[in-house]
């Protein structure tokens, strides 16, 4: 017996609830059916709430929604419709094969592997947690967060800048050598050919006149060699602030980041309904699969039935070898068939768990809830063109085309002058010393200096060779290639509606009538059976009813899974998003 809780979620005004309802049941099987119909019932479509909805419950997933997410282990009771066919084991639900119901909905087998758990989810919590754990969805919104702060970026445009930079340090060593000297009025080298080093200041001040008191009968202006060296450190900061008061192209470059964030948003809702939309898709193709693997199923044990049969019938010589290589033929068919559905299924159900972040192979996992056929849908074909020209891929191509039309703006307001306030705060410091040979003692320096600047800086860009005009017109074109394409979207996404709205009106009755078409086979079949047993009819007849029941099973899982798509599509584009229509 199996006694789990399975957690049906829904959002009330940004905060997620749970709640659990518990059954007790022999199967998985025994979930209650799901309605879709209540889908359709609170269609939202104010998009920046139903972001924020999904950026809160994506941003810390609560303890509870992360225990709905989690699969539940059942045990199979000893009275489950366990099949061996083809060294493959199926799991039938408890009216496979019945005659006291011949529902459709009960028709349903899916293989499995008879040493493994089983592990179950049901469909609601399946769509929740591939929205929880998709990477793709987390990558959009960690996009939306890089684009909500290049808006702050934009916006610090409006304060001013202060920097720093070092300016120059330099560390100088000089050695200078020399045996003249030079007079008030200026000195020069006796021995210049006009080429060699020409001081113009006086050197070694008091150090020159005793060389001159010493030698003051050379007319020739030689003394006796002297060495000068010096050595100084500077330093040379510089403080600039600069506020741009009057910018033109900044309120441009502001509207356009707001515009890409604001597309990036859409963007991000628009990634969360394709996810949930390919899993609920995928979810109603694994069921119909299971319907197609039902149907071929009940046909090969009938078919393997009649085979054996018509093997004692050959021995006993009432047929001829003929019928029983015939037979054998559409036995062996049947069989391929079988396994064809099989390898459909779980080719199926590996995308399912690839997008549900499931990689656990040691189990058995089964979504047991079979979803009840929808209504008509329930929206005005107004409402639903209202709907979806609101899909969050279209608004995105506006918002991105409003956004390049700004920076095409942008480009042009840069021929504006620009006037700003500069001003500097500079400081320049120097150390050293100097020391003359023959010996003299040394002297130390020292010095600094501040100085400031500050006024208006008026900066106009006449003439840059049209290259902002360009660049204008480029952001333009692409603009308009944006709103084009926004209404190519728009077009596509109306004939899709479209086509789904008429797929829905005309698959709903067709289902109803191969129900019924099913309903009388079946009864049939039954009769057919009291016919053999009675000695009237052969058992050839009973496998061709079967073989129109299960006929009808493929062509009702084929048009099943046809109309599950068109509706999940439908939800999609008129607003399938985490509200509490959807997780209710």
């Amino acid at each position: 017996m199996m006694a789990k809780c399975f957690a049906n979620t829904f959002l009330v005004s940004g905060i997620v609830l749970i709640s659990f309802s518990s059954f007790s049941a022999g199967k998985a099987d025994s979930l209650d059916p799901f309605d879709l119909s209540n889908f359709t019932q609170e269609i939202k479509s104010h998009q920046p709430s139903a972001y924020q909805e999904l950026s809160n419950l994506l941003s810390e997933i609560p303890s509870e929604v992360k225990q709905a997410i989690v699969p539940v282990r059942f045990l199979l009771d000893e009275t489950a419709n366990s099949y061996q066919f083809a060294g493959l084991s199926f799991q039938c639900d408890q009216y496979f094969g019945s005659e006291s119901d011949r529902s459709l909905s009960g028709q349903r087998c899916r293989p499995f592997e008879p040493t493994l758990d089983h592990q179950a989810l049901g469909f609601k919590n399946l769509l929740l947690r591939s929205v929880v754990l998709s990477p793709s969805i987390a990558a959009s919104l960690s996009t939306v967060d890089s684009n909500r702060w290049l808006v702050r970026q934009s916006f610090s445009s409006w304060y001013p800048s202060l920097s720093l930079t070092s300016g120059s340090v330099m560390s100088v060593n000089i050695s200078n050598t020399q045996n003249y000297t030079s007079s008030d009025s200026g000195g020069s080298n006796p021995s210049a050919s006009g080429t060699s080093f020409q001081p113009t200041t006086e050197i070694g001040g008091n150090r020159r006149r005793t060389i001159q008191a010493d030698s003051s009968d050379n007319s020739s202006g030689l003394v006796p060699a002297y060495t000068q060296t010096s050595s100084y450190l500077q330093a040379y900061p510089v403080l600039t602030l600069n506020w741009q008061l009057f910018d033109l192209s900044r309120s441009s470059s502001i509207s356009a980041s707001k515009e890409q964030l604001t597309a990036s948003q859409f963007q991000a809702l628009d990634q969360s309904r394709q996810t949930i939309l390919a899993v609920a898709t995928l979810y109603s193709q694994l069921q119909a699969s299971e319907y197609q693997i039902a149907t071929l199923l009940s046909l090969c044990i009938a078919s393997q039935q009649l085979l054996e049969r018509y093997q004692n019938q050959l021995d006993e010589g009432l047929i001829s070898k003929a019928v029983l290589l015939s037979q054998r033929s559409n036995f062996e068919s049947s069989k391929s068939q079988l396994l064809s559905a099989v390898v459909n299924y779980q080719s199926t159900l590996e995308q399912i768990k690839a997008s549900a972040m499931i990689f656990d192979s040691s189990i058995n996992l089964v979504f047991p809830q079979t979803l009840a056929l929808p209504q008509a849908w329930p929206i005005s074909l107004d409402q639903t063109k209202q709907l979806v020209a609101q899909y969050p891929s279209v608004l995105a191509y506006q918002h991105q085309a409003q956004q390049y039309s700004q920076l095409s703006q942008g480009s042009l307001n840069g021929y504006w002058p620009v006037i700003s306030v500069l001003g500097y705060i500079t400081y320049e410091g120097t150390q050293g010393s100097q020391n003359y040979s023959p010996p003299r003692q040394p002297s130390g320096a020292w010095s600094s200096q501040i100085s400031n600047y500050i006024g208006l800086n008026f900066t106009w860009n006449i003439f840059d060779g049209f290259s902002s005009y360009q660049q204008s017109r480029s952001y333009a074109s692409q603009s308009l290639s944006y709103t084009q394409q926004g209404l190519a979207e728009r077009q596509s996404l109306l004939s899709e509606a479209m086509s789904s709205i008429e797929e829905i009106k005309f698959t709903l009755p067709l289902l109803h009538s191969l129900d019924s078409s099913y309903q009388s086979e079946a009864q049939a079949y039954d009769t057919y059976m009291l016919r053999m047993q009675a000695g009237i009819d052969d058992y050839s007849v009973i496998f061709q009813s079967q073989q129109q029941l299960t006929s009808l099973l493929s062509s009702y899982s084929s048009s099943y899974q046809d109309l599950f798509s068109s509706y999940f599509q439908l939800i999609a584009l008129t607003g399938m998003h985490l509200n509490a229509a959807f997780f209710d």
